[in-house]
């Protein structure tokens, strides 16, 4: 348009000479042809103000229009487009391309001047919707739609799935599924401090399994003071499950000094944090209680969970993670609870003829909780959704990572 535009500009500005223009008998022409057909409406309805039609500015279909003063081009002119197959319709809109297009665009909606939308009478007109093309490839590109939309569930699948492996095998076909405790030189938390009095609600001998509880050892009145500076001293995730809803919880993940494992577990990946000046704090208070008095054989990860109301929770698992090893080794497991009390259940992976198939422990506010041994292998542990009354509580789960990734510095070869 603009070389054109210029082209005409000079042309004004050359002497005029008083002879008849090149375009003068296609100009007669396009006078000459019948007006458009007016629209019909039905009786009774004419045409509102706003729909009826002004008058249209003569035709100019090619070359210069007739000179006008002031050197600009008469209302409705538009210079012929390079590529373009014909004149313009003698009965389109004032400012309107070659066949009807738009203005500065070809009849389909793209560009008249860049090489597409150009004026091609037949091409892909009336043929259903169009389609979205690969620059690399000829075949069409699939439309993407958005996220599926899944309902939100009240519960998790593993709420009230079973363990479905195959149970091992039995030592000797007899009654123990692990070795006894002193064979594999397991020691407790209750041997290893034996002032403190540790609480056993679980002693399953013949699976190597244990649990033990400790009501709050520390003065009632320090526990807020613990609580809010983990609430407001830890940066909560809540991260989507593999349905693509948000886990009902908030969770973080720290690790001693060092460490740069990301914790991975049912479908999820929480980056690490390096544990901070409080959290040390912390285990200086409890560690001794579980008859842990190196700071060099503190744990050296933990697990946050923050449960907001009664509507969070964690269904049926095991931690069974590479990160801890264990299926296939005594692991133990530090648990703290401050805030609301909630239950706490555990359930045995394959229950034989007679067996209470599930434990609960109410955990209150500042109470301590052991899983020691093969628990991960032999059983299960929830915190059930209770009602939505209940207030927050926040959980810490001391564990040692044993299987470090190998993008972690404390990586070996084991």
């Amino acid at each position: 348009n603009r070389a054109a535009w210029e082209a005409y500009h000079r042309q004004q500005q050359q002497p005029q000479q008083q002879q008849q223009p090149p375009h003068a008998q296609q100009l007669q022409h396009a006078q000459q042809l019948p007006p458009p057909p007016q629209q019909s409406y039905p009786p009774g309805y004419p045409p509102p103000q706003s729909q009826q039609q002004a008058p249209r500015p003569p035709f100019y279909p090619f070359g210069a229009p007739p000179p006008m003063a002031g050197g600009m081009p008469p209302p409705g002119y538009r210079p012929p487009m390079p590529g373009s197959y014909g004149p313009q319709h003698p009965h389109a809109p004032p400012g309107y391309g070659p066949y009807g297009g738009p203005p500065m665009f070809g009849p389909y909606g793209g560009p008249g001047f860049m090489g597409y939308g150009t004026s091609m009478p037949g091409f892909m007109q009336g043929r259903g919707r169009s389609r979205s093309f690969s620059r690399s490839r000829s075949r069409p590109l699939r439309r993407r739609g958005g996220r599926k939309k899944t309902k939100k569930r009240t519960g998790s699948k593993r709420a009230t799935r079973k363990c479905t492996k195959e149970p091992p095998a039995r030592l000797g076909g007899g009654d123990l599924w692990e070795k006894s405790k002193e064979d594999s030189s397991l020691k407790l938390v209750g041997e290893l401090a034996p002032q403190v009095q540790w609480d056993y609600r679980l002693k399953d001998e013949a699976r190597r399994c244990f649990v033990a509880y400790l009501p709050s050892p520390i003065p009632r009145e320090r526990l807020p003071i613990l609580y809010g500076n983990i609430e407001h001293g830890t940066k909560w995730y809540q991260p989507l499950n593999r349905e693509g809803v948000e886990i009902p919880r908030k969770t973080a993940w720290m690790v001693a000094s060092g460490c740069k494992c990301n914790y991975r577990y049912g479908g999820l990946e929480v980056q690490p944090a390096t544990f901070p000046d409080w959290m040390l704090e912390i285990m200086q208070i409890y560690m001794p209680l579980c008859g842990i008095t190196e700071r060099s054989e503190w744990p050296d990860s933990c697990n946050l969970n923050l449960y907001q109301d009664g509507e969070s929770g964690v269904g049926w698992h095991g931690d069974d993670e590479v990160l801890f090893h264990g299926l296939h080794t005594d692991i133990r497991i530090l648990s703290l609870s401050l805030g609301q009390s909630r239950k706490f259940q555990v359930r045995k992976n394959w229950p034989q003829e007679g067996e209470q198939e599930e434990n609960t422990l109410m955990l209150h506010n500042g109470d301590l909780c052991t899983m020691e041994g093969m628990m991960q292998k032999h059983y299960m542990h929830r915190v059930p959704k209770e009602r939505a009354t209940v207030g927050p509580r926040i959980n810490l789960t001391w564990r040692w990572v044993l299987r470090h990734y190998k993008a972690c510095p404390h990586w070996c070869r084991y």
